[in-house]
């Protein structure tokens, strides 16, 4: 069973593939449909065929894309070539029959192309919503409590989380968060905090000033972190890969 949803984000106008591993635990050949489905979004094939042997493992590959103004039923462009959908946070469901019956909920992110978006959910049980801002490149994940401890920044490449283990920029207390678009902007005693995406940096303004982050530069995992404190209140963390050469 699932602990908690899965979270998939795509691309607003190329959408994504989807793997889905489905195991068959008879002792014998069964036959099993493979179906997805989400309002606002075109998965192909929308149903699947599978004929999977005894104790074996099967990958079943569908593409989806956000159903956008040209890409709907009936229309004959590639879904490549429909426009850019809005950012968006939707659920999806997949079901299997046949063989076996089973349906498995998840969650599908729309990440504008160029752009960032910000949301929350309770990412590790406590009963507390984390806040997320993520692009194509990176995610940042802030906690509401502790002073908005900023918990996790991930080069979303290769999975390599570049924030210390204990976090960084923890403080005391609550904090107030709001969203717009894909920027997040947080509110304690005293202090705000803006957080925002361009590409491969994350910008950190804060007012009256921004505490040193212990976060250090450098490179590791094949990725390589320079940090810029501009002015007292703005740092700018880039994230960019490691050629060979400058390994």
């Amino acid at each position: 069973m699932p602990v908690e949803t899965a979270r998939v984000p795509l691309d607003s106008r190329t959408g994504r593939t989807l793997d889905v591993a489905i195991r068959n635990n008879f002792p014998e050949i069964r036959n099993f449909v493979l179906e997805a489905s989400g309002d606002g979004f075109r998965f192909l094939p929308a149903r699947t065929d599978v004929s999977i042997a005894p104790a074996e493992e099967r990958v079943v590959s569908l593409r989806v894309f956000p159903q956008t103004a040209g890409s709907g039923p009936g229309h004959t462009a590639a879904p490549e070539a429909a426009r850019d959908a809005p950012a968006a946070r939707r659920p999806a469901l997949l079901r299997l029959s046949g063989g076996a019956q089973a349906e498995l909920s998840f969650e599908l992110l729309v990440i504008p192309r160029g752009g960032a978006m910000a949301w929350e959910a309770d990412l590790d049980g406590d009963g507390a919503p984390e806040w997320v801002v993520e692009n194509q490149k990176l995610r940042a994940v802030f906690s509401l409590q502790d002073g908005g401890r900023w918990l996790e920044f991930l080069w979303k490449d290769t999975e390599l989380n570049l924030a210390p283990e204990g976090g960084a920029l923890a403080g005391e207390g609550l904090v107030n968060v709001q969203a717009e678009g894909g920027r997040l902007e947080f509110s304690g005693s005293g202090w705000k905090r803006a957080v925002s995406l361009e590409e491969n940096r994350l910008i950190l303004d804060q007012t009256p000033h921004l505490p040193a982050a212990n976060l250090e530069g450098g490179s590791r995992g094949g990725v390589e972190l320079e940090i810029t404190r501009e002015n007292p209140g703005r740092v700018i963390y880039t994230v960019r890969p490691v050629t060979p050469a400058r390994q």
